[in-house]
């Protein structure tokens, strides 16, 4: 049985990035959404250099529906930690720019809303 999820598309991003990084194991998440993920970076990468609104609107208005088999969850949700413990250090380096600041800020506050999404997709 299969476990969906949704993320915003930055969120997805940031995840995948993440998994990109990481060691993954033989049947990871990654592979699972390999598919769906060089789709959207192909569409990112080409609206990034001709038309930044639609490149912001898609980024933080739009969301990404996957799939993942139950024990990928905990993958997922330790690829969303990571997440947050860099961000946590970008932080703590006191960021003069208050955009910056605003912006990191914001992006831990839904990274750690979408922890406890995952935490609640695990219990089930």
């Amino acid at each position: 049985m299969a476990v969906t999820l949704e993320f915003d598309v930055w969120q997805f991003v940031r995840v995948m990035d993440a998994l990109e990084a990481g060691r993954r194991p033989k049947g990871s998440v990654y592979a699972a959404w390999a598919e769906v993920w060089s789709e959207l970076d192909r569409r990112l990468a080409a609206l990034a250099g001709s038309d930044p609104d639609a490149y912001a609107e898609l980024m933080m208005d739009r969301q990404v529906t996957v799939d993942c088999a139950p024990a990928q969850v905990a993958e997922v949700a330790t690829a969303v930690e990571g997440v947050i413990r860099r961000l946590d250090r970008e932080l703590r380096a006191k960021p003069t720019d208050r955009h910056l600041r605003d912006s990191l800020r914001f992006e831990k506050r839904e990274m750690e809303d979408l922890l406890a999404r995952l935490r609640v997709a695990q219990k089930r």
